[in-house]
């Protein structure tokens, strides 16, 4: 079992693996560029889509603490194409939990082995479930959310008939 929360996911196409390409730098905002005004809503995601691989997260106007980072590969396959989607967390997400779990461990050990107090360990363990859950929840909210945009783009002719307008 991995600590670290993660998920992938196989996309099958009905067309070709350029015109996957192309749906996503469409939606795609490279880094360094900002958007005219009156367009920022067209772009879905930040960061970069190169030949047969990409790597981006959505765009977002609140901070989502747990917004995972999408990188794929897309290949051709017999008659459309496949995208290989990864959800993984930021590295500052990480830390976050990296972090908190130690401090969690490191007050447990204390309250167990050094300086027995069976109600601190007690509270120390549910505060160590609970950040994880926490993370990993949340982390599966917004992997949940960002595959729905993902699948919209590559499946949707309405995301493409709103990027025409």
């Amino acid at each position: 079992m991995n600590f670290l929360p993660k998920d992938d996911i196989t996309l099958v196409l009905p067309f070709s693996a350029a015109e996957a390409k192309s749906r996503l730098e469409e939606a795609t905002l490279p880094p360094g560029y900002k958007p005219e005004h009156g367009f920022e809503n067209f772009f879905q995601f930040n960061g970069i889509i190169k030949k047969d691989t990409f790597t981006f997260s959505r765009r977002i106007r609140t901070a989502q603490n747990f917004l995972p980072v999408v990188t794929g590969e897309i290949e051709c396959s017999n008659p459309g194409s496949l995208v290989f989607v990864h959800f993984r967390m930021f590295e500052s997400t990480k830390l976050y939990l990296y972090l908190g779990t130690l401090i969690c461990l490191t007050l447990l050990v204390l309250f167990v082995f050094v300086k027995p107090n069976i109600v601190y360990a007690s509270i120390c363990l549910m505060m160590l479930v609970l950040n994880y859950l926490t993370t990993l929840l949340s982390f599966h909210r917004q992997v949940k959310i960002t595959q729905q945009v993902i699948e919209e783009i590559l499946f949707s002719t309405r995301h493409r008939e709103r990027l025409k307008e």
